[in-house]
């Protein structure tokens, strides 16, 4: 009978770290944004790319400039290109490192990594004039 409880004890702490972590790995992100993107014919310099998506406290002001201040979350969400172009929906998922409540606008931008794992706009690249070209999304967030 003795060697019943020391078995339960052994078995405990991994039983409860097992239910520590499955409850983290469904739980909803505070942010999810939903990005479109179409890219074709981007030069094979560019050929890890990325959208990235951040929020503030505050509503940043149109591209193109740069944002700077406390962020209240950030989010990545890699672009597997496939002769040099992607046409779909990225999803950047995160989670606030900040107050939620003081979340009021939001920025989402393209970028890639250069030869040397460097992230660089996308705005560096280039594009055919006369095509749409917004490598650059900002605004308020909806209550």
């Amino acid at each position: 009978m003795p060697i019943a409880p020391i078995r339960r004890i052994r078995l405990a702490p991994a039983a409860f770290a097992a239910l520590l972590l499955a409850p983290a790995a469904t739980q909803a992100s505070d942010f999810t944004f939903t990005v479109p993107v179409d890219i074709r014919s981007l030069e094979a310099r560019a050929s890890h790319v990325g959208v990235r998506c951040e929020v503030f406290p505050f509503v940043p002001a149109a591209a193109p400039g740069p944002v700077s201040g406390v962020r209240i979350g950030t989010g990545v969400a890699a672009i597997s290109l496939t002769d040099g172009g992607f046409q779909g929906n990225v999803t950047v998922r995160f989670n606030a490192i900040g107050p939620l409540k003081d979340a009021k606008g939001y920025r989402c931008a393209l970028y890639y990594l250069n030869a040397n794992g460097e992230e660089v706009s996308i705005d560096g690249v280039g594009h055919r004039q006369g095509t749409p070209y917004t490598p650059d999304a900002r605004g308020a967030l909806s209550p």
